[in-house]
């Protein structure tokens, strides 16, 4: 239950300071003014994160997602030039921060498959490689795995 308390901890503060407008909001983030980022949080955090749930697909991922929205908001609030409300511009950086989660979440993919198809990896494969004939029976016929071996077919 510390998530909670901490949560309730939050809602006197905001309460306290409601910034009337957009640009007032602006220059408070801009101040890096606690409240002004919580306000911003309590206004778009739900859209967010349905937006961030749609790409990546999982709760625990939009969430992240959303966090980290908010991190570059902080670091970025001074280069934001108010060509679109501070809500679209969320939205976008919401949508770049799943785009890349996605982008790793594949590349991680890909290794772990390319690690797990080498034949060094498969117990199975490496022993089936190892029982089998290095050369065919008939150096001019095409050797086929259901054919008999010379000595079967001596038999």
């Amino acid at each position: 239950m510390v998530g909670a308390g901490s949560q309730l901890a939050l809602l006197p503060s905001m309460q306290s300071t409601e910034y009337a407008s957009e640009g007032e909001l602006l220059a408070a983030c801009r101040r890096q003014d606690i409240r002004a980022f919580e306000q911003l949080y309590q206004a778009h955090g739900a859209r967010l994160k349905s937006i961030a749930w749609h790409i990546v697909g999982n709760r625990q991922d939009a969430e992240d997602a959303v966090q980290e929205t908010f991190v570059k908001l902080y670091r970025a609030i001074h280069g934001f030039q108010g060509q679109s409300s501070l809500g679209t511009w969320l939205c976008r950086i919401v949508i770049n921060v799943c785009y890349d989660l996605a982008r790793k979440r594949q590349r991680e993919a890909e290794h772990a498959g390319a690690a797990g198809s080498a034949p060094s990896s498969s117990p199975a494969l490496r022993v089936a490689l190892a029982s089998a004939p290095s050369t065919p029976a008939h150096p001019h016929r095409p050797w086929r795995a259901h054919q008999n071996t010379p000595t079967e077919s001596a038999r």
